[in-house]
């Protein structure tokens, strides 16, 4: 009897201190006193079983009274405890403990202590060994660096196997909190949204959580404990934790936003124009061998959407928050992508149409300064600048046509048009008829000049010679004056009768008077 006692106080000595330390490695001292107080009882209520069997029956009373209290330990345990630490599966408390007896009676049956070294001792670390190998393997542990900007590699490899061995712990955890129920909520990320697929108490501190948050690779979240960010988690799984709430799932892909923007031009007339901005959560850059940062990363093949942890942080962290009219009205939060890059771009956009006058903003189309390219340049150069505090990369920004909101504005626009485009078409008409004039009459001079310097060059010829007759100078003339008729019909051309004219002068000329 004696043996049988010591060795039931052995066992149940080396359970208390097995569970003290389990308790405090979860919860500190407060976890390792709810644990260890928990078996405790357990273990006194199935030695007094054992006791009060052996005095009433010897070994078989024994037996039935070690039976009993493991029996009403186990029940007494996952009631007392299982409602303690909020577990919603308490028969899993009692199978872990029955198990566990079971084992210790199967190695004292085979060979007491022994039997207690080689097979329950060995049963009991395979168990949780294989419990922590399995739980591994359950979960789709992702394998990613912890700080994708950690610009020294073997910091970073480091950190990576810091987090591997991390997330295997979790995963244990999280199966063994699974199977009671005093696990965190489990999310799934679709459409933007954190979805809920297992309940669970963010709130319970005694073997509790972790939490699972699932996104797709496009898709990273981030928890809070409605103070504060808690964590940003990248594409993959990952794990929540005490007070963490639901998840918020951000999109790492480009977004497109139109909206409006109403602004005052210099002169005071109200603008309307539609803007366009297209950004996405800063993806880092590419770094080079010699540490200089390079071109911005890229998505790759079999690879999540490239981000920076601190960019997330950054965006989520500066979220516009409208508040109540009254005092006991909460704020409320506005998405980083809903309101922060429109508010941004509205207030650059009106301050630089501020700057230019309704009639240079829609006045014709100039090739040597368009008003509209010159907003949009200025638009993208500071709205890129101003979101980098944010986390946000601007891929374009760009505006579309510059409307004045007053109707009688666009009327007075279109009177100036067309009083312009008259103007401008008289001015055309005008010049046109004065230029037709000056070449005519530069046309007409230059003939006259070129009659003058041919019958020069006659009245030369025929002074030169004694026998030169009236007739021959006369058929000299006509011959110029078809030479000349042919040089000018390749520039001007000239009606067939000129030359028929000519042709019948000479033959009149040669044939003399009748």
């Amino acid at each position: 009897m004696e043996s049988v006692t010591l060795e039931l106080a052995i066992t149940a000595g080396v359970t208390i201190l097995l569970t003290v330390i389990l308790g405090f490695l979860d919860r500190g001292p407060m976890g390792a006193f709810v644990l260890g107080a928990g078996t405790t009882l357990s273990s006194g209520i199935c030695i007094a079983g054992a006791l009060v069997g052996l005095k009433l029956g010897e070994s078989t009373g024994g037996w039935i009274g070690l039976l009993l209290g493991i029996l009403l330990s186990g029940m007494l345990g996952a009631l007392l405890l299982g409602k303690f630490i909020r577990a919603r599966n308490r028969r899993y408390i009692a199978a872990l403990w029955y198990g566990y007896c079971a084992l210790c009676i199967a190695g004292h049956l085979a060979g007491g202590w022994i039997g207690l070294l080689t097979i329950t001792l060995p049963a009991v670390i395979i168990f949780w060994i294989g419990s922590f190998r399995i739980s591994a393997r359950i979960l789709p542990l992702p394998t990613r660096l912890a700080l994708e900007d950690e610009p020294d590699e073997q910091r970073g490899r480091d950190q990576q196997a810091t987090q591997g061995r991390n997330e295997q712990i979790q995963a244990f955890r999280s199966l063994l909190t699974f199977t009671i129920g005093t696990n965190y909520p489990y999310y799934f990320g679709r459409n933007g949204r954190a979805e809920l697929r297992v309940e669970g108490n963010p709130f319970n501190q005694f073997f509790a959580g972790p939490g699972l948050v699932c996104t797709d690779c496009d898709h990273v979240s981030y928890v809070t404990n409605g103070i504060e960010v808690r964590g940003v988690f990248g594409p993959g799984l990952s794990f929540t934790g005490l007070f963490d709430l639901e998840p918020k799932i951000i999109d790492l892909r480009p977004q497109l936003r139109e909206f409006p923007v109403e602004a005052l031009t210099k002169d005071g007339i109200p603008i309307r124009v539609l803007t366009f901005a297209a950004f996405q959560i800063h993806p880092g850059h590419r770094r080079l061998a010699s540490g200089k940062e390079a071109e911005l990363r890229q998505p790759e093949l079999g690879q999540p959407f490239p981000f920076r942890h601190r960019a997330v942080y950054d965006a989520v962290a500066s979220e516009p928050i409208e508040r109540g009219r009254h005092r006991e009205q909460s704020g409320e939060r506005h998405e980083w992508d809903d309101t922060l890059v429109p508010d941004i771009a509205r207030r650059i956009v009106q301050d630089i149409i501020s700057r230019y006058d309704v009639d240079e903003l829609c006045a014709a189309y100039d090739p040597d300064r368009d008003p509209h390219t010159e907003i949009i340049r200025e638009m993208e150069r500071r709205l890129r600048r101003a979101l980098q505090p944010y986390g946000i990369h601007l891929m374009v920004g760009w505006i579309g046509n510059l409307t004045p909101l007053e109707s009688t504005v666009m009327e007075r626009r279109l009177d100036n048009w067309r009083t312009e485009w008259e103007r401008r078409i008289l001015m055309l008409m005008s010049q046109s008829k004065a230029e037709r004039t000056r070449q005519i009459e530069r046309a007409r001079a230059a003939a006259e000049a070129e009659i003058v310097l041919r019958l020069g060059q006659v009245v030369e010829a025929s002074t030169s010679g004694d026998d030169v007759s009236g007739t021959a100078l006369a058929l000299r003339f006509i011959d110029c004056l078809g030479e000349m008729i042919s040089e000018s019909s390749s520039q001007w051309p000239l009606p067939d009768s000129v030359e028929r004219t000519l042709t019948r002068l000479r033959g009149e000329i040669v044939e003399g008077p009748r």
